[in-house]
């Protein structure tokens, strides 16, 4: 049988590869558009946010200005939804439903890595009014930033209940 020091230190030791073996956490990366222009000479300008694991898109405030063939709309999470991988990879709508306006961004590259990322053409980019009638992104890139770190939600008071157990364990056979 195991000794009350010997049993406290093998507790010690699988806490702390307990700990050693929590979840990496989630980062954030926050993306900018960066000279996004459209075929009807409108624009398209402003910030998203992805996670740096998936590459779906979290939160997003992307405005696009008046051109020969649409005005211009601002879709932000309070009132348009995105839809992650649409129409293939490293790609994201987001739609206003109400106002039946969508915005469809391609990328050549997934968005998890910070680093500039172009944007797909040749119709795989566009933004379109109940997609009649439609207008093609004809150049465009987005240029990430720094990822920021998001502790994963469970994983400190999962550690601190599990702690905290242990420590009513011993006292209690004390």
């Amino acid at each position: 049988m195991i000794g009350k020091p010997a049993s406290f230190i093998m507790t010690c030791a699988a806490a702390l590869l307990a700990i050693g073996a929590l979840p990496a956490q989630a980062s954030v990366i926050d993306w900018t558009l960066q000279d996004v222009v459209f075929s009807d000479g409108g624009s398209a300008s402003g910030v998203f946010s992805t996670d740096s694991t998936t590459g779906d898109v979290l939160s997003f405030n992307i405005t696009t200005t008046s051109g020969t063939k649409l005005g211009g709309t601002v879709y932000d999470d309070t009132v348009a939804q995105v839809y992650n991988d649409f129409w293939g990879p490293n790609s994201f709508d987001v739609t206003d439903e109400g106002a039946h306006v969508y915005l469809e961004l391609a990328f050549v590259d997934p968005l998890t890595a910070a680093e500039t990322d172009a944007l797909a053409l040749d119709r795989a980019s566009y933004e379109c009014n109940s997609c009649s009638p439609a207008r093609l992104v004809v150049s465009g890139a987005a240029v990430a930033e720094a990822p920021t770190q998001v502790p994963e939600p469970a994983t400190l008071p999962l550690l601190a209940t599990g702690l905290l157990g242990l420590g009513f364990t011993f006292r209690r056979r004390a």
